[in-house]
């Protein structure tokens, strides 16, 4: 089955062929780059075009403004987190705990490398101010943490669907916070390791026993 993110390189007209999409692929990948190292603000049809070894013209061609290519290159990014997701939810062969922890590890795997790890805060500032990443921001949390409260409820069926939901935003805002600490380049990063177990620890407790933290 295709994926989401290889859909993105499969479309009619300007991707109909393996070419097309190569260079549409190649077009996200250096757009990705400018964003994470320039910024939105350097985000321009210029330097997407000189990042991917092509004319703006040839670039307009297939994404013939801003907008476009930024809604293709966020979706880009984020469904890749996605696929990783399911993949762990799927896995037959881990528990619900192990697939947990797995969860937090793919979030955690990606704070030192440069484009996961300055992409995502990029985004969350963008989306202070830009009604579509904003709503993007809003349905990649809405997918994502879908299958993050499927491992909750595997873990403990006791829970109620409100308390699924509280504790997978905890989960995931208590993580992605420490992007501010340990993302790339942060002079905390060294911390990683025993942040991450002390992480883990917490987040199975609190799964474990969610329904007891009940006012």
């Amino acid at each position: 089955m295709e994926t989401k993110r290889r859909q993105l390189l499969n479309r009619p007209g300007t991707a109909r062929y393996p070419k097309g999409k190569e260079r549409i692929e190649k077009i996200l990948n250096a757009a990705k780059d400018v964003f994470v190292t320039k910024g939105y603000g350097g985000l321009t049809m210029r330097n997407v075009a000189a990042g991917a070894g092509t004319t703006v013209g040839n670039l307009q061609y297939y994404y013939p403004d801003k907008d476009r290519l930024l809604r293709d290159l966020l979706q880009y990014m984020v469904h890749g987190f996605f696929e990783s997701f399911t993949s762990i939810f799927q896995n037959p062969r881990k528990t619900a705990e192990e697939k947990l922890v797995a969860w937090i590890d793919c979030i955690f795997d990606a704070f030192p490398i440069e484009d996961k790890g300055k992409f995502y805060p990029e985004l969350w500032a963008l989306a202070n101010h830009d009604a579509a990443a904003a709503k993007l921001m809003e349905d990649m949390y809405e997918e994502g943490m879908f299958t993050l409260q499927q491992i909750v409820l595997e873990i403990n069926p006791r829970l109620s669907k409100r308390e699924v939901k509280d504790i997978a935003v905890t989960i995931v805002g208590s993580i992605e916070g420490l992007v501010v600490f340990l993302g790339y380049g942060r002079p905390w990063a060294k911390s990683t390791g025993a942040v991450r177990r002390y992480t883990m620890h917490n987040c199975l407790n609190l799964v474990r026993n969610g329904e007891r933290f009940k006012r």
